[in-house]
């Protein structure tokens, strides 16, 4: 059951799980992709539920926004065909990230044209 609660301008969404093996307490959990869950007991009122949620309001909007802060700093994956670098020939482990770059453009000798390794080659440099 997907319920709503407005806290200032925000307002927060959550989605309430009914937990067998929860005997008293109502649990909240924020998740790395925004989604809010409450867990609650099976015979938990549905006013005692929205009351916890909106006691630990404050707490869920704090979580919800360091969580949109973080998100301004992630880049968007980008599909390469043929891309990847999971121990191929020639970057081994030495290749922490990679770009959509001819490697030729950076003067690096590892043997793909269709990906960079931004920080360091295979051979060291």
């Amino acid at each position: 059951m997907r319920q709503c609660l407005q806290y200032g301008n925000e307002e927060i969404c959550y989605q309430v799980n009914r937990v067998v093996s929860r005997k008293q307490k109502i649990a909240i959990h924020v998740y790395p992709d925004g989604k809010v869950q409450v867990d609650a007991p099976v015979d938990a009122d549905p006013v005692r539920i929205s009351d916890a949620v909106r006691v630990r309001a404050r707490w869920v909007s704090k979580r919800l926004e360091e969580i949109r802060e973080r998100n301004l700093h992630v880049l968007p994956r980008e599909y390469v065909s043929g891309g990847g670098v999971h121990d191929r020939k020639g970057l081994g482990k030495a290749a922490a990230r990679v770009s959509a770059e001819p490697i030729e453009a950076h003067g690096c000798a590892c043997g793909w044209s269709s990906v960079r390794v931004v920080e360091h080659c295979s051979d060291g440099r």
